[in-house]
């Protein structure tokens, strides 16, 4: 193989992997054939690993060795670079975010799979981002988390998927409290109700109901203690036995006092068949 055609396989390899600037130092190796034209490039980078270059382009593996994981070669860690940015492009993520070899850098030396980023973006950013203006409001007032800042908060390696499927959730569920009832939910109410398993189908449905119940809220002479908006929602949907007795009592004694009539609120749907638990 004549020397000007080795030299250019050796740069085109090179460049594809953001090694260019290294093709002297390549082409030495193979003029002293420690490497041929035709070597890989994992041998090529076991040659490298010591240039600054090489560290430069590959900074994850530094990191996961003084974290005791094994050193990745260059074909491995590409591989999970390129399953990191079809997992983010495909879920729709600004460009940003897989544009450049350092976005992965913090996935790879955290040992964090492409499979776990997929969850992230599927699990919470794409839930969210996707979902109506009220829920990235809710996202900002539940857990101070902006629309620009949205991307970044999901696929943050210090975070749990499961913990933010329960955010992501909790936040459908808030935005439908305040569309169909007007109610401000705390990030631990959200979250209870998210964790019985109550979708955004069954969150509408249940605040519609809450909402025909606010009358309930006021009570009236002779009635006692005045209801909340805490036991509305937690027997609305499953997650309080008591307050569902006492609204269910309270419905009664309404009924009777004013034979069946009035504009109070009697209707008993909140209290079957929307929670999980009963």
């Amino acid at each position: 193989m004549a020397e000007q055609d080795a030299k250019q396989i050796l740069m085109s390899t090179l460049d594809r992997y953001g090694l260019g600037s290294l093709v002297d130092r390549v082409w030495s190796l193979y003029t002293d054939e420690i490497i041929t034209a035709d070597s890989g490039i994992d041998t090529i980078g076991d040659a490298l690993r010591d240039t600054d270059e090489f560290k430069r382009r590959f900074p994850a593996n530094e990191a996961r060795v003084k974290a005791g994981l094994p050193e990745l070669s260059i074909s491995e860690y590409i591989g999970l670079e390129r399953g990191y940015e079809n997992a983010m492009r495909g879920s729709g993520l600004p460009k940003g975010f897989y544009d450049d070899p350092t976005d992965f850098a913090n996935f790879i030396s955290t040992n964090t799979s492409v499979a776990e980023v997929q969850d992230r973006v599927n699990e919470g950013y794409r839930a969210v981002s996707q979902s109506n203006p009220q829920v990235i409001a809710q996202m900002k007032e539940l857990y101070g988390v902006n629309e620009g800042d949205l991307a970044a908060y999901f696929l943050d390696p210090q975070r749990a998927t499961p913990i933010l499927t329960r955010q992501a959730r909790a936040a459908q569920i808030s935005a439908e409290g305040q569309r169909q009832a007007g109610m401000q939910l705390t990030a631990q109410q959200a979250e209870s109700i998210a964790a019985e398993g109550i979708t955004a189908q069954q969150a509408q449905t249940g605040f519609a109901t809450i909402q025909g119940q606010q009358e309930l809220l006021n009570p009236l002479q002779g009635e006692g203690d005045a209801l909340t908006q805490d036991e509305l929602v937690g027997a609305t949907f499953g997650m309080n036995a008591a307050a569902r007795q006492r609204i269910e009592t309270r419905q009664r004694q309404r009924r009777a006092a004013f034979g069946g009539g009035g504009s109070f609120a009697t209707s008993e749907t909140g209290l079957s068949g929307i929670g999980t638990a009963q």
